[in-house]
């Protein structure tokens, strides 16, 4: 931190910690009588909000679904909470990929799910920090199909399911961010039908035949074309 004005009647701090919360200060006066001295006031310096978020996943049919969950401001954390919503109909949670390996033990990250929420859980006797925009840990899902904007919804209410608290078991401000999975279908591209007489020979600069790819599966995009040479 930086002190400024401190031979003035306004003190100011700069760049201020947290861990400079509960600092006090008072003021002394000095002149030709002996000194004296203010009251002394208490700093409050609160921790910036921890953001939890989830990008936006795409993936195609079939795939196993990756779902990050990032943290910013992950400071001096001991313990968090977190549920997470998905529908069930969509996605069958298939457990974890990885825990971020930077949060301090012994304490071990637990993932559960019960009825559509996945519910993550940790607790340490040592803080945890983690750089900015950190995975904290990657959850797996199975797709059932193909489906767009399948929401994941932190279940933020009633208090305490997700909740992130320090040392002295004071909840940290947080906010969660809510998230949507789509799921495309693999591209299906029908038999390709060619003009009649189909090929030929062709000479240098020509136009060849043009292949119609109508009613593919994926995305329907009316009337692609390509150009074909035969020799």
């Amino acid at each position: 931190a930086t002190y400024m004005g401190v031979y003035t009647p306004t003190l100011k701090v700069k760049a201020t910690l947290v861990t400079m919360s509960g600092y006090r200060y008072r003021c002394r006066i000095n002149g030709l009588c002996p000194f004296v001295t203010t009251n002394a006031v208490t700093m409050t310096v609160n921790s910036p909000p921890i953001y939890v978020t989830i990008p936006p996943i795409n993936a195609c049919a079939g795939d196993t679904v990756f779902v990050p969950i990032v943290v910013n401001n992950f400071s001096q954390v001991c313990s968090f909470s977190l549920k997470l919503r998905f529908n069930g109909s969509n996605l069958t949670f298939a457990g974890h990929k990885q825990i971020n390996p930077n949060l301090p033990g012994p304490g071990a990250m637990m993932v559960n799910n019960s009825a559509d929420t996945v519910i993550m859980s940790w607790t340490s006797l040592v803080p945890g920090t983690l750089p900015s925009y950190a995975t904290l840990v990657i959850l797996k899902f199975i797709s059932n199909g193909f489906f767009s904007g399948s929401q994941l919804i932190w279940k933020t209410t009633p208090a305490g399911n997700c909740q992130i608290t320090n040392c002295a078991a004071i909840t940290i401000a947080s906010q969660f961010n809510n998230s949507t999975v789509s799921v495309a279908a693999l591209p299906l591209p029908y038999n390709v039908i060619t003009p009649q007489p189909a090929g030929g020979h062709y000479c240098q600069g020509d136009m060849g035949v043009q292949v119609g790819l109508d009613n593919t599966q994926l995305g329907k995009i009316g009337r692609a074309s390509c150009r074909e040479r035969v020799s």
